[in-house]
């Protein structure tokens, strides 16, 4: 078995992204340049990949069509839509 891992294309805010087969959601972004996954709703602070552990919650996002999702314990599949929950 090789080390390479296959490729496996995603779409973040309607744009198309390519991420390695096995990896978070959150570090298929972070490796593509997105460090700011959202913002805060009252004041707009933006909010990005924290303690990819799933134990804080700066790393929710709308995966396909469903609203508050951990990026950071969601592998990327596929055809996958991630959109940031921002107000």
């Amino acid at each position: 078995m090789s080390a390479y891992k296959e490729k496996v294309n995603f779409s973040f805010n309607d744009v198309r992204l390519e991420a390695k087969e096995g990896q978070t959601v959150a570090a298929a972004l972070y490796e593509n340049d997105y460090k700011k996954l959202g913002t805060t709703r009252k004041y707009q602070r933006p909010r990005g990949l924290f303690c990819a552990t799933g134990r804080c919650y700066s790393c929710l996002l709308t995966v396909n069509d469903q609203n508050n999702v951990l990026s950071c314990m969601t592998l990327v599949e596929e055809g996958m839509s991630v959109k940031s929950n921002q107000s």
